[in-house]
Formats: C-alpha cells, sequence, structure tokens
C-alpha cells in the first residue's frame, strides 16, 4: 500500500515506527518534516525544484531594506514660541516647528510563513 519513500501523515500519535507498522503496515518509518511545511517540487524554481530540500525560516528580522519607505514627523514647541531669541545653550532658536526626517526603508520582498495544520508525518524507508 506504501511503497519505499512514501510519506504517510496523519493526526493519531502514534508513540514510534513499530505503532506505525501496527496500525498501517509497512517495515520501518521515521518521523519526517518535524517543524516543516510541505510544499509541492517545481522543477522550474530553484527554490523548490529538489526533492527534501529544505529552506526558509520561522522567524525574520526585517532588514533596512525590507522596511516599506517611510518618514518619521516630529512636532517641537518651547514656552518662548517665536521670539527668535536664542535657545539656552546657543543652539538653534526657540519656538515651535514640524521636522521630517529624511526617508528610510526600501519596501523589498521579506520572508513569511504560510498558513499551517500540524499533523504528524512519517516516511516509510524500508
Amino acid at each position: 500500500m506504501y511503497p519505499i519513500g512514501s510519506i504517510f501523515t496523519t493526526v493519531t500519535a502514534y508513540a514510534n515506527s513499530a505503532a506505525v507498522v501496527a496500525a498501517i503496515g509497512g517495515t520501518t518509518w521515521v518521523a519526517f518534516a518535524a517543524g516543516k511545511m510541505l510544499i509541492g517540487l517545481d522543477s522550474g524554481d530553484t527554490d523548490f525544484d529538489t526533492v527534501e530540500q529544505t529552506g526558509g525560516a520561522k522567524t525574520h528580522t526585517l532588514s533596512t531594506a525590507e522596511m516599506p519607505s517611510h518618514t518619521h514627523t516630529t512636532a517641537n514647541s518651547n514656552s518662548d514660541s517665536g521670539s527668535g531669541k536664542p535657545a539656552t545653550g546657543g543652539d538653534a532658536a526657540e519656538g515651535t516647528g514640524i521636522h521630517t526626517s529624511n526617508a528610510t526603508g526600501g519596501g523589498t520582498a521579506h520572508s513569511i510563513m504560510n498558513p499551517y495544520i500540524a499533523v504528524y508525518m512519517w516516511k516509510r524507508t524500508v
């Protein structure tokens, strides 16, 4: 029923290979794809063109290039706004103002985790 190399998926928590053999037959089964999603082989895409190829990540911290391009705006106000007198310490004149930072972020694509459902998977090896 399941030739060598077959993958058996189930929601039953079999204790070990012997329990899988007792339930469905075969000779030896090993746990398969722990913590990973299955995806169909695609010979036209180098990310998915080799059987049992792995990739992806559970977490990903965005780089600056992957963040959407954006700016930050801050408002500054002092009690003597508009007086034109120098600020304490000789800095810029006191007053109010809106300041916008230079844009940052490049908006390039970033990795995300696909929707998933956890199942037990066994691969027949003998």
